[in-house]
C-alpha cells in the first residue's frame, strides 16, 4: 500500500514496510531518508513531527515505532494487544521530556504513550468498531477527532478525552478519511474555530465547523454510493480541497470560501473546479490516487499504478495573471518541475522508489512457468511423494509473497461484502451487520417468549374457568 504525507517542508511516502522521507537541506536539494518499520510488515499509517524530526509508524505487528529521522535511532517501540490502524504525534506536547503519541486499534480503543516515560494510557473507546482515522485540532491540539466504521466521528477534548465535545453524524457509510485545518485568515472570526473534512464509504465529502460540530456542506465526489473516498487534502491558505475515490484516476478539486455569519458561525461556498484526470493506458483504477498539499500549497499526487517515472506528479496553483502551458483546472495548472529544483529532486527520488518497489509481473510469470514445468517433470519421472509436492507448494508461496511484498498491495475485494475497508487496504468484518443480526435475533427471541407467555397464560385462564364451572 502507498501513503503520502506533507508535514510542512517534509514530504514522505510510505511503500510497503518502509517510509521514504525527503527533508530539504538547501533551496534546490533534499535529503532522502528511508525508515523501515519491520521486515515484511506493511506500514498502515505514519505521522511526522517536523520540529523534532520524529517519525511514528504503525503496522500489522501491533507495534508503534517512533524513530529520529536525522540520527536513525529508535525513540520508542511499544507493542499493543491488538493491531494498530492509525497514529498521530501530538506536536504540542513535544519538549525535552519527549512527545506523546496517540494510536488507534482494530478493537475501537485509542491509547496514548510517551516516548520518554513509555507509559500507556487508554484515552477512549468506540463501541465494537475499529478506529479508521485520527486527527488533532490545528490550535495547540486541544481537540482529538477519532473516526470509526460506525459512520461517526467523535470530537473529544485532549488530553481529557472523557469530556466529549460532540459527534459528527450523518455519514452514509463508514468513515474513511478525516482532515482538519484552519479557516483562511479573512474568513474566521474566532481563532478557536477550525474546519473539518470527512470522507466516507458512500463517496461523499462533508465539511464541518468545529468544535461546534455543525455540518456546513456535503459534496458528492464519487457519484456512487458504493465507492469510498480514498484521500482528502486541504490547503488552508488557498481554501483548495483535493479528493480522490476508489476505482478512479481523477483528482477532484474544489475551492472553499468561508463567510462569517452574524451569529458568530460561518457558512461555506463550494466552487467546483475542473478535475485533474491522470488516466492513461498504463493506469490501473484499482490502485487509488493519494494526494497532499505541501507547505508551498503545491498539490502532490502519487499514482501507484501509473507508468514508471510518472507515478509522482506536482500541481502548482496559478496566481493572478500567471499562465501555464498545460491548463488543467481553473486556478490550477500542471507545471513541469524545473531541473535542479527541490521538487524535482523529490519527484525523481519518489519515482525511483516507486519504480523499484513496483511489482514485476514478467518475473512473476516466469517463476510460475518454471515452477509448473519443474513440478510436472518431478511428478512424472521421479514419482514424487506428497511431502515433495507440499514442499514445492511452500516454495512457490514464498516466492509469491516475496514478489508481492515488494510492491504496493492491492485492495482485495470480498465478494460477500458490499465494500472494502479502504483506509488501511484490507477487508474487515462488518461488525455493524453482526450487531444488527444479533439484535434481530434477540428481538425475535423476545417476541417468541412473549407469545409463549401469552399462550400459557390463556391456557391457565381457560383451565381455571373450567374448574370453576359447575358440573351438570
Amino acid at each position: 500500500m502507498v501513503l503520502l504525507g506533507a508535514h510542512g517542508s517534509i514530504v514522505s511516502v510510505a511503500l510497503g514496510d518502509s517510509v521514504h522521507v525527503f527533508i530539504p537541506t538547501t533551496a534546490s536539494a533534499s535529503k532522502h531518508v528511508v525508515v523501515k518499520h519491520g521486515d515484511g510488515v506493511v506500514v498502515r499509517d505514519f505521522s511526522i513531527c517536523e520540529a523534532h524530526k520524529l517519525l511514528a509508524t504503525v503496522g500489522d505487528d501491533k507495534t508503534v515505532k517512533v524513530v529520529n529521522i536525522e540520527s536513525g535511532s529508535v525513540v520508542l517501540s511499544q507493542t499493543f494487544p491488538k493491531k494498530l490502524t492509525c497514529v498521530k504525534i501530538v506536536s504540542s506536547t513535544c519538549d525535552s521530556e519527549g512527545c506523546r503519541v496517540v494510536v488507534g486499534d482494530r478493537q475501537g480503543f485509542v491509547f496514548t504513550v510517551g516516548t520518554k516515560t513509555k507509559q500507556v494510557q487508554q484515552l477512549l473507546g468506540h463501541t465494537a468498531s475499529l478506529i479508521t482515522g485520527l486527527a488533532l485540532s490545528p490550535h495547540n491540539d486541544t481537540f482529538l477527532l477519532s473516526a470509526d466504521r460506525d459512520e461517526k466521528v467523535r470530537v473529544s477534548h485532549f488530553p481529557k478525552t472523557f469530556d466529549i465535545q460532540g459527534f459528527l453524524l450523518g455519514h452514509g457509510k463508514f468513515v474513511t478519511e478525516i482532515v482538519t485545518g484552519t479557516f483562511p485568515s479573512a474568513s474566521a472570526a474566532d481563532t478557536e474555530t477550525f474546519v473539518g473534512l470527512t470522507g466516507s464509504g458512500d463517496g461523499k465529502l462533508r465539511i464541518w465547523e468545529l468544535p461546534s460540530c455543525r455540518k456546513l456542506s456535503t459534496v458528492d465526489i464519487a457519484h456512487d454510493s458504493s465507492t469510498p473516498l480514498a484521500s482528502i487534502a486541504y490547503s488552508p491558505r488557498t481554501g483548495l480541497v483535493a479528493a480522490t475515490a476508489e476505482n478512479s484516476s481523477v483528482v477532484h478539486l474544489h475551492r472553499l470560501t468561508f463567510v462569517a455569519n452574524g451569529d458568530g458561525g460561518v457558512s461555506v461556498d463550494v466552487e467546483v473546479l475542473v478535475p485533474i484526470d491522470l488516466t492513461s493506458k498504463d493506469t490501473d483504477p484499482a490502485e487509488p490516487l493519494v494526494c497532499a498539499f505541501d507547505a508551498q500549497d503545491n498539490l502532490l499526487v502519487v499514482n501507484p499504478a501509473g507508468a514508471p517515472g510518472t507515478r509522482f506528479a506536482s500541481f502548482v496553483p496559478v496566481r493572478g495573471s500567471e499562465k501555464a502551458e498545460d491548463q488543467s483546472a481553473a486556478g490550477f495548472a500542471l507545471k513541469p518541475c524545473l531541473e535542479g529544483s527541490q521538487l524535482s529532486e523529490k519527484a525523481q527520488a519518489i519515482n525511483s522508489s516507486l519504480k523499484d518497489s513496483a511489482l514485476n509481473w514478467g518475473t512473476f510469470a516466469l517463476i510460475v512457468l518454471v515452477w509448473f514445468l519443474g513440478a510436472s517433470i518431478l511428478c512424472q519421472h521421479c514419482n514424487a511423494s506428497i511431502v515433495t509436492c507440499y514442499l514445492l507448494l511452500v516454495s512457490f508461496n514464498i516466492c509469491r509473497r516475496l514478489l508481492f511484498n515488494t510492491g504496493p498491495s492491492r485492495v482485495w475485494r470480498d465478494p460477500n461484502t458490499e465494500s472494502t475497508l479502504f483506509d488501511k487496504h484490507e477487508v474487515a468484518v462488518d461488525k455493524r451487520a453482526i450487531l444488527n443480526n444479533l439484535r434481530d435475533r434477540a428481538a425475535g427471541n423476545k417476541k417468541r417468549k412473549v407469545a409463549e407467555t401469552a399462550s400459557s397464560k390463556s391456557g391457565e385462564e381457560s383451565g381455571s374457568a373450567d374448574k370453576k364451572r359447575p358440573n351438570p
